[in-house]
């Protein structure tokens, strides 16, 4: 919000901001930072595993 308002010319603190907010009961909406892409409980069948390769890790 303070960032705006700078936009638009008024010269404003985000503790300004932050208090203006507070007692307007307004509240900023977060980003998530992950979103779930994928649905591990499904009852679909797995596809066979074609090259038949174990891929283990080589340690010296």
């Amino acid at each position: 919000m303070a960032e705006q308002l700078k936009r638009k010319g008024y010269l404003i603190s985000r503790r300004r901001a932050a208090k203006i907010m507070r007692k307007n009961n307004w509240f900023s909406k977060h980003k998530r930072k992950f979103k779930a892409t994928r649905n591990s409980n499904h009852s679909y069948p797995v596809c066979r595993h074609l090259l038949n390769r174990t891929l283990t890790p080589y340690i010296n």
